[in-house]
């Protein structure tokens, strides 16, 4: 007599797993690329009844009333704005996504009305300070995400706009001083003419082309 076979329960969902430094961190998502609906630290979750339940829910979203910043970015996810971005863009989107979802999350959409609220998004930001091109993925997101909600009439107004960067490139060495122009002028080239002549000579041909 054989055994009984294991049936295998086929979801649809997408269980990803991160390190942190609080350990392995257990992203269940409703389909790959689809809304997170459950997180958890340690051991890997498990496909239950209301994980299932939570998945359908997501597929077949309310337009209802949206309560929470939690209740926005699944609904970002799945708009046409998102859903057209290259995998590649939606691949660091989702994770700064799911940052934003950790941190504020439970949030109500009305406290993003609240300009007090930038000040709590800029701390969070500065979590990467010393990684400033990081920092600004964290508060450029944020802005995205509330742009989006305020171009869908959610909210009234985007408070993570204009958050000022922190990474600046120096570009102080490409700026000429006087005595790079004075070496210039006294260059020549090998035909013994002035390269500041030939160099006013071209920008005049590009300013004022035949």
């Amino acid at each position: 007599m054989r055994g009984r076979q294991k049936t295998r329960v086929v979801t649809g969902l997408h269980i990803v797993g991160k390190r942190s430094a609080k350990g392995c961190i257990w992203y269940v998502y409703a389909w790959r690329g689809g809304p997170c609906i459950y997180k958890a630290f340690g051991e890997r979750p498990v496909v239950d009844m209301a994980l299932i339940m939570k998945a359908e829910k997501a597929r077949s979203p309310s337009k209802g009333t949206l309560e929470t910043l939690d209740d926005v970015l699944d609904r970002y996810r799945q708009s046409p704005e998102f859903v057209k971005l290259a995998e590649s863009t939606k691949r660091d989107y989702r994770l700064w996504l799911d940052r934003i979802s950790e941190k504020f999350g439970p949030a109500s959409i009305a406290a993003f009305e609240d300009q007090r609220m930038r000040t709590e998004i800029i701390d969070w930001r500065n979590t990467w300070a010393d990684q400033p091109r990081t920092a600004d993925k964290a508060s450029v997101t944020m802005a995205t995400v509330l742009g989006w909600a305020q171009g869908e009439g959610i909210l009234p107004v985007n408070i993570a706009i204009g958050i000022r960067q922190l990474h600046h490139v120096n570009k102080a060495d490409q700026i000429w001083e006087d005595r790079h122009w004075d070496a210039m002028k006294s260059s020549k080239d090998k035909n013994g003419r002035s390269l500041y002549s030939d160099h006013l000579d071209r920008a005049l041909r590009l300013e004022h082309p035949a």
